[in-house]
């Protein structure tokens, strides 16, 4: 039964893909890289560090002018947007 349990990684990835999809971010790859995250589709691959991304999904989940800023943009500028805006929140330590 040990063998059928996924990598923490996997789970990770999975709450990722849910959580930008909430956003209206439908990446085909989501992939946990140690203390970063690969974001891509057909068009570009993003690595962005994890605490960053979650802190930035976190805030732009509860502030729909930051949702509509991410609207029509490319996925590199959504998730880049997404992770700097969450790394504001993990250098101020404001991030809990």
């Amino acid at each position: 039964m040990a063998d059928r349990l996924s990598p923490a990684g996997e789970d990770l990835e999975s709450r990722l893909f849910i959580r930008l999809g909430a956003l209206g971010i439908y990446p085909e790859v989501v992939e946990i890289e140690e203390r970063k995250v690969r974001i891509s589709d057909r068009s570009a691959s993003v690595r962005v560090r994890i605490e960053s991304l979650s802190a930035g999904l976190d805030l732009a989940s509860l502030d729909f002018r930051r949702r509509f800023l991410l609207k029509d943009r490319p996925l590199a500028g959504q998730v880049g947007y997404l992770s700097w805006l969450g790394s504001h929140l993990v250098e101020s330590g404001k991030k809990s």
